[in-house]
């Protein structure tokens, strides 16, 4: 239940000239002459309802919080680029022919072209003139088993897609 205080004050009626028991009349601030206004500008007045409310103070919960991850969750192996005793995987069709295991990245290679070939990836047709063709890129990634030994080399051929114009 809110209360609500209300002021209850009586004026007076507005006169031109002194008042008739002898007292100054009051100025435009409420006070009669020669009397200073004591209340500051920065000051609320008391019966101004007006004003907004003090804010509330902000509610939170009193459960208890519970971790989103367990203690016992173990994480066996994670991709880092600084996990050690890893092979850098290459970034060109050049890297991964100079590399140790350029054997096993041709195989992926030529697995990855059966495999496009086998699902009608592409038609071959004639290049009309002034076209200009979007080039193509390999995308080379070893594989690791749970615990951390390779499982195999795998290559994707990708479109050079920033290249096209509409």
């Amino acid at each position: 239940m809110q209360r609500r205080i209300t002021s209850h004050v009586e004026t007076e009626p507005h006169s031109s000239g002194p008042q008739p028991d002898g007292e100054p009349e009051a100025n435009d601030n409420g006070n009669r002459e020669g009397e200073e206004n004591h209340q500051s500008d920065n000051e609320e007045d008391p019966h101004n309802n007006d004003a907004p409310p003090p804010p509330s103070p902000v509610r939170r919960s009193h459960r208890e919080r519970r971790k989103a991850i367990s203690d016992d969750y173990i994480t066996y192996m994670s991709e880092d680029v600084d996990d050690i005793g890893k092979v850098e995987d290459p970034t060109s069709y050049k890297e991964a022919i100079k590399s140790l295991n350029s054997s096993k990245w041709q195989i992926a290679m030529e697995d990855e072209l059966k495999s496009m070939s086998s699902n009608d990836v592409w038609d071959l047709v004639e290049v009309p003139n002034g076209a200009k063709r979007v080039g193509c890129k390999w995308i080379y990634k070893t594989k690791y088993d749970p615990k951390g030994n390779i499982e195999r080399f795998k290559a994707r051929l990708v479109a050079k897609g920033f290249t096209q114009r509409e």
